[in-house]
């Protein structure tokens, strides 16, 4: 049993443009989207993201995520992304 204490933690990750749905469900997971851009490749349809959440450890929070995020898309590249 994980007995951690919550705390903030940003993760990045690149995907397709998040869907009014796949908005809504990191919504409900109390996911936070902070910001998000074109990447430069893929004429920039490719998106990069920041999204903010607490969770125990950054590896925790990127599994967070993704558990939300795969079930809408195809994404790539998750990772805890320091913010300054």
């Amino acid at each position: 049993m994980d007995t951690g204490i919550l705390t903030k933690h940003h993760v990045r990750f690149f995907g397709p443009a998040l869907t009014r749905r796949s908005r809504g469900a990191l919504s409900a997971a109390s996911i936070t989207l902070v910001e998000r851009r074109p990447a430069p490749s893929w004429g920039n349809q490719l998106q990069e993201y920041l999204v903010l959440l607490d969770a125990r450890t950054d590896d925790d929070a990127v599994a967070r995520v993704r558990r939300v995020i795969d079930e809408h898309g195809s994404y790539a590249g998750f990772e805890p992304a320091s913010v300054n």
